[in-house]
């Protein structure tokens, strides 16, 4: 025969009461809680570019062009969680560089979005609102008083994937380490702080 002993007796008699509270819960129907894991994979795509000429000499020669490029980011989203999850709040800031002159400002543009039901092991794929980005280039040989280069290109730095559930933060992600730090710092259209 083992005897046993008073420390034994306590591990079964937590164990058992564990187990007691465990069955419990699931009877009484309260919510297990939800170990939460995704993985984001985050794409862009121009979807159009369109251009206009801009100043013209005596001449007719057309010495500056703009050239619109419009761009849609796409954030696929795969639920690792241990549940299916219902009403997955999506924000997605695309960073971009802004260039105006000699002039240069980190701005985002934030879309948000809800996915109305996501399955373990599901990938859902989010776009963003479109963002028109800006290159201004004058031709060959001309030159702005002020020194400002003669090509201005406004350009996507990235971007940050915030997923919310049930009103908390529940995954980040960022493209870029260095986006990590700007995430939720700046307002749609404002400058990011650094």
């Amino acid at each position: 025969m083992h005897p046993i002993g008073l420390a034994h007796v306590v591990i079964l008699a937590a164990m058992l009461t564990l187990s007691q509270a465990a069955r419990g819960q699931a009877a009484s129907g309260a919510p297990a809680a939800i170990r939460y894991g995704f993985t984001v994979d985050w794409s862009r795509e121009r979807v159009s570019s369109q251009g206009k000429a801009g100043m013209k000499t005596s001449d007719g020669t057309v010495i500056e062009s703009t050239t619109s490029n419009t761009y849609v980011g796409h954030a696929k989203v795969t639920n690792r969680s241990s549940a299916p999850l219902e009403n997955l709040e999506v924000q997605i800031q695309m960073h971009y560089k802004a260039v105006d002159g000699k002039a240069q400002t980190d701005e985002q543009k934030t879309t948000k979005r809800t996915i109305p039901s996501i399955r373990p092991n599901e990938t859902v794929t989010v776009d963003t609102e479109p963002l028109v980005l800006k290159v201004f280039e004058l031709k060959g040989g001309y030159a702005f008083t002020d020194g400002s280069p003669s090509r201005q290109a406004d350009s996507i730095r990235g971007a940050v994937v915030i997923l919310n559930h049930g009103g908390k933060q529940v995954f980040e992600y960022a493209s870029t380490p260095a986006l990590k730090n700007l995430a939720g710092k700046a307002k749609s259209g404002a400058p990011a702080k650094k």
